[in-house]
This record gives structure tokens, C-alpha cells and sequence, in this order.
């Protein structure tokens, strides 16, 4: 437990001298879902990592959809929208993930689930790929 707290800190320590120098270089943008300040079709990969389904008592399926139409949008076509993971906390399942889905696929995203091997939940096994597909 010792080590693991450790590294942990370890990572935090580097992620904020990161976050210090790619706030000067240009590299960090402070936003919040559901709405970012990018331009449409600008990124290759949009990660969302433990965030949007992990607080869904904050958090009910419209914020989900928006937050993820919002990602979908700043993704270029052939690109991918990835989150993880798709438990709440308390290592619930999502209500309305079947709705999310449709929405998805009603804008035009390729939704698939794919196995994680990062199991920040003991029951979270898997997370969302959205694929936008290429233009013509």
C-alpha cells in the first residue's frame, strides 16, 4: 500500500510540473464538459478518463450525452473518442447507457466497447470507443 501511495504521488508531482510548463507552452486549455472551447475536427484521439461516468449522481444521462456529442465534435473524422471507465463509484452500471449509445450512433459515431486492462474499479473491465468515420 505503501509503494502504491507512493507512485501515486509521484505521478501527481509530475503531472503538475507538466501541467505548469504545457500551461506556458500552450498545451493545456482550461474547459469543462459538456461544452470546449476547440474548434470542430481538431484532435485524433479525445480521452475522457476517470471522469464521466464516475460521478453519475452528480451527473444524470444528459450531461453523458452532451459531454459526449461535445467530444464526438472535436474529433476528426477517422479518429477515436475513448472513456473509461463506465461504472459510477460505487461500481454501478450506467441507467441509459442504450439511450447514450443511439444518440451516439445518431451522430454519426461508431460506438464499440473495448476489455480495459486498467481496472481502477475491481468490476470496471471495459470502456467506450467512439470511432468518426472518415469523410467520403
Amino acid at each position: 500500500m505503501e509503494r502504491h501511495k507512493r507512485n501515486r504521488l509521484d505521478s501527481l508531482e509530475i503531472c503538475h510540473a507538466d501541467r505548469k510548463r504545457g500551461a506556458a507552452e500552450g498545451r493545456y486549455v482550461a474547459a469543462s464538459l459538456p461544452k470546449l472551447p476547440m474548434r470542430d475536427s481538431v484532435f485524433d484521439l479525445v480521452l475522457c478518463s476517470h471522469f464521466l461516468f464516475l460521478y453519475a449522481e452528480q451527473f444524470g444521462t444528459e450531461f453523458h450525452r452532451d459531454s459526449l456529442l461535445e467530444m464526438m465534435r472535436i474529433c476528426r473524422p477517422g479518429g477515436r473518442v475513448l472513456v473509461y471507465p463506465l461504472l459510477s463509484l460505487r461500481s454501478e452500471e450506467i441507467s441509459g447507457m442504450d439511450a447514450l449509445i443511439e444518440a451516439i450512433r445518431s451522430a454519426g459515431g461508431e460506438p464499440t466497447f473495448f476489455r480495459s486492462g486498467l481496472p481502477f474499479l475491481p468490476e470496471s473491465v471495459q470502456g467506450l470507443e467512439i470511432r468518426m468515420p472518415r469523410l467520403g
